[in-house]
């Protein structure tokens, strides 16, 4: 009998060692750096997952800036969320990127360019309002994921969505 409790203690010694047991827990919020959890799923392939966020809300309020990262257990900055509000020069350079981009389109009071790389890609959104205190933007970086042009679209449309509601 003593013999059974050690080979199950050790199994599962085993088991927890490498079968994860590093993971992150599945993700429990309903949003992630601002927008639905599931969107944010979808790009970063796995629900486990943990978000840093800095900055109050997206978009900002109280403050000119808000950034979150998506962390998987295995690599930080799976996915990273920024908002701000830019100036008139960062406008500028902001809509030459996203016209010169590889997918570009119009969603939230703005427009919007997304970047590939292999399996990183690089979103811009500006709100097509310019405030003299400030226009929102937002951009979306992620590296190593398998997300279609569907997954990735819907990502930068949330996220434009959310920021664009500060788009006066």
């Amino acid at each position: 009998m003593r013999a059974v409790v050690v080979l199950a203690a050790l199994a599962a010694a085993v088991g927890l060692a490498g079968c994860g047991g590093d993971d992150y827990p599945s993700y429990s919020g309903s949003k992630a750096c601002g927008v639905p959890a599931a969107t944010v799923t979808d790009v970063v392939g796995t629900d486990q997952y943990k978000t840093v966020t800095r900055g109050e809300a997206l978009p900002p309020t109280g403050v000119r800036s808000f950034s979150c990262s998506v962390n998987r257990a295995d690599q930080k900055n799976a996915v990273t969320v920024m908002a701000k509000l830019a100036s008139f020069d960062d406008i500028d350079s902001r809509k030459k990127q996203i016209a010169a981009a590889d997918e570009t389109f119009s969603v939230a009071g703005g427009q919007a360019g997304i970047d590939v790389n292999g399996q990183d890609f690089t979103a811009l959104w500006v709100c097509d309002t310019n405030d003299p205190n400030g226009t929102i933007t937002a951009s979306v970086t992620a590296g190593d994921t398998k997300a279609s042009a569907e997954q990735r679209r819907a990502l930068v449309t949330a996220v434009a969505e959310a920021a664009g509601t500060a788009c006066g």
